[in-house]
């Protein structure tokens, strides 16, 4: 009897010592899984009227108020018009967007535009320099009519949660 106790303790005192090496692999591959870094947001052309150097890149994740999201930052030469296809570029309806443009301040304003039927089109502000645009997106063209069109104040400050000190 006495033999039989230790029998079953040792099998399953092994059984557990596999499982917990077991589960102690699978951590170590989930750990060097979670440090590949992530791969680079590709920069894309965008055609403009007076054939600067224009491109434009997706960003993820950047809400603003009404309930929008960022999803483009369009770098244009400010004497440009641009002719940008949402449908094609972005998944998203024309009716839907807006645009913002990026200030010296680091806000964002409301930049006028136009649709034409998933072609959002604008010319930048006129000066020689570039700038940057943001394409935001909402979940209606009601929302997307609604969408603040004063300025952000401190757009990329928001997300430091005033915890940057200098």
């Amino acid at each position: 009897m006495w033999l039989r106790f230790r029998l079953v303790s040792m099998v399953t005192g092994l059984a557990l010592l596999a499982c917990m090496v077991g589960l102690m692999s699978n951590y170590s591959s989930i750990q060097a899984q979670g440090s590949v870094t992530p791969t680079p947001v590709p920069v894309r052309s965008i055609v403009t009227s007076n054939h600067s150097a224009a491109s434009f890149k997706l960003v993820y994740g950047w809400r603003i108020p009404s309930n929008g999201v960022v999803v483009a930052d369009l770098h244009i030469n400010n004497t440009a018009t641009v002719f940008f296809d949402t449908k094609v570029n972005l998944a998203q309806y024309c009716r839907n967007a807006f645009l913002y443009r990026l200030t010296e301040a680091g806000d964002l304003i409301a930049h006028p535009f136009s649709c034409n039927g998933n072609t959002l089109s604008f010319t930048g502000m006129g000066n020689d320099n570039t700038a940057d645009y943001y394409i935001a997106v909402f979940s209606s063209a009601n929302a997307a009519q609604a969408a603040p069109h004063d300025v952000i104040l401190s757009y990329y400050t928001m997300a430091l949660g005033n915890k940057y000190t200098p």
